[in-house]
């Protein structure tokens, strides 16, 4: 039988040579993040709520509306960032909406939603290639906003 003393020093073995390979345990590689964020309006209307805002990529909008009920979605805008591993970067999308995403490694992040200095939300998610991750909120006249996060092709 294997002692208790024993076992310990294995994990612990197991857990240095994990870390040693740069490798997450699921094999994803600790690597700096590319991530884009957008600050998304959706609406019923026709017209953006704003008329600087551009429509939305069509693939966005199919994922987008999977899930919600608007029938347009209204980019207004569009910041990239680059994380390092264990690294925390702050994005601005407006003077209301700020984002502080952690890079955890792997395809995972810890991201918080400021919204006019104030936490909205704060969330640890997997974020794999090619997918969106959407926070959003209501607003006013029958529009809502979303930020929409993905790992950028850049």
């Amino acid at each position: 039988m294997i002692s208790l003393r024993t076992s310990v020093f294995v994990l612990l073995a197991c857990a240095v040579w994990l870390l040693g390979t740069g490798q997450c345990p699921a094999g994803v590689p600790n690597k700096e993040l590319k991530l884009e964020a957008r600050l998304v309006a959706g609406t019923n209307e026709d017209k953006a709520p704003n008329p600087k805002q551009k429509g939305v990529d069509p693939d966005l909008v199919k994922t987008l509306r999977k899930v919600f009920k608007w029938k347009n979605y209204f980019e207004d805008n569009r910041q990239t960032a680059t994380i390092p591993v264990n690294g925390r970067k702050k994005i601005t999308l407006n003077s209301e909406t700020e984002l502080e995403v952690v890079n955890l490694g792997g395809d995972r992040i810890e991201v918080k939603l400021s919204l006019c200095g104030k936490v909205a939300t704060k969330s640890v998610n997997t974020l794999p290639e090619k997918e969106w991750l959407t926070l959003g909120g209501a607003d006013k006249n029958n529009t809502a906003w979303f930020v929409v996060l993905r790992r950028s092709a850049e």
